[in-house]
């Protein structure tokens, strides 16, 4: 049996570039395959076509207690109309928070940016995100946002 070789290029290179091409095609994989299914999401909320809805999102950050939630957020029209904090009922500035587009938007910032450290899920009826997951969270770099208690209209 003879061993095939390219001239001046010892085996074991042949083997660290396997192993490297291998890495790259797994660590990409992932991000690609989440940003079809983030496509996919996107075009089943759009073509739900609902411009009214509410929602509560909790964010896990190193952030004010406006910011981090649970907060119950009202889109009316497409507009976000009011913010108004769980636990005490206070309203807060709507600049804080984000409707679905808004969310997508992060979705889509994120997988050119940090790709290898997003993470997303989304509701599989409606399409909008339920769970993302971005940056690092550990160094206040990132942070985790969790939709829940939907309602259209």
């Amino acid at each position: 049996m003879q061993r095939l070789r390219a001239p001046g290029i010892p085996c074991c290179a042949f083997v660290a570039i396997a192993l490297v091409a291998a890495a790259c095609r797994h660590a990409t994989a992932p991000s690609s395959d989440l940003a079809v299914a983030a496509a996919k999401a996107k075009g089943a909320w759009a073509a739900a076509g609902l411009t009214s809805y509410s929602f509560v999102a909790s964010r896990s950050c190193e952030c004010s207690v406006e910011a981090s939630g649970p907060t119950r957020i009202v889109v009316q029209n497409g507009a976000l109309v009011s913010a108004t904090t769980i636990v005490t009922g206070a309203s807060v500035d709507t600049s804080l928070w984000f409707d679905f587009n808004g969310l997508f938007a992060l979705i889509e910032r994120e997988l050119i940016e940090q790709p290898s450290l997003l993470e997303a899920s989304f509701d599989p009826t409606w399409g909008f995100p339920t769970r993302v997951k971005y940056g690092l969270v550990e160094v206040d770099a990132g942070a985790i946002i969790v939709v829940t208690e939907f309602a259209p209209g």
